[in-house]
């Protein structure tokens, strides 16, 4: 039994690839579904939460936070930024930690993205797997599924990187571009889901 953790560039089929595995392995599927849990817990609207999921938070609200700490007497009659109905993002993160570390304890799951490869750390029985593909690939397929131009793709998968990358570092202060973080660095412009999902089960020992 296993924990296995998928880091992933938009776009480049963390959630077929990770839905693929949990099925062959009969493990535990641990992706969107985790954020329900998050807004259970926090008693806030789910659609709260998905706005943000890995994204930055905003240098106005930022600022505000800041600015209310500081001078909470200054800033009680100024209306509040639209975000700021959001729960605190350490808070969100936190209760992320929670349940990651509450799945991982059964040994048998599939978590994609949310900085589970940096809670679970290198603990026995965890294996963290990145996934890639060229730019250009990944525009080809938000593009189709989500039926966009490929200008609105582009923009849109170099924001998601963006706001991913940017998440990791400010909440687990790692690169998660570094492949030293990984048991293997898979490139899914290369191969198949079938060939991703292989390579992830002999890379883990459960190929047998």
């Amino acid at each position: 039994m296993a924990v296995i953790t998928l880091s992933r560039q938009y776009g480049a089929g963390g959630l077929e690839i990770g839905a693929t595995l949990s099925e062959r392995l009969g493990y535990d599927f641990v992706d969107s579904s985790l954020l329900r849990e998050v807004a259970r817990r926090l008693e806030v609207p789910e659609e709260v939460i998905q706005n943000w999921d890995e994204r930055r938070e905003n240098l106005v609200l930022r600022l505000f936070r800041t600015l209310q700490a500081a001078h909470p007497e200054m800033t009680a009659p100024v209306p509040l930024p639209p975000d700021a109905t959001a729960p605190d993002p350490d808070r969100m993160v936190a209760v992320i930690r929670e349940l990651v570390e509450e799945e991982s304890r059964g040994d048998r799951a599939v978590i994609v993205g949310r900085g589970a490869a940096f809670i679970l750390g290198p603990r026995p029985g965890a294996h963290h797997f990145r996934l890639v593909a060229p730019r250009a690939l990944r525009i080809e397929r938000i593009a189709e599924r989500l039926g966009l131009t490929s200008e609105a793709a582009g923009r849109r998968v170099d924001q998601c990187d963006r706001d991913r990358i940017a998440w990791l570092k400010h909440h687990f202060g790692v690169d998660p571009t570094d492949p030293t973080h990984y048991t293997l660095v898979l490139n899914t412009g290369r191969m198949s889901t079938s060939g991703a999902v292989g390579a992830i089960l002999r890379a883990s020992g459960l190929d047998g």
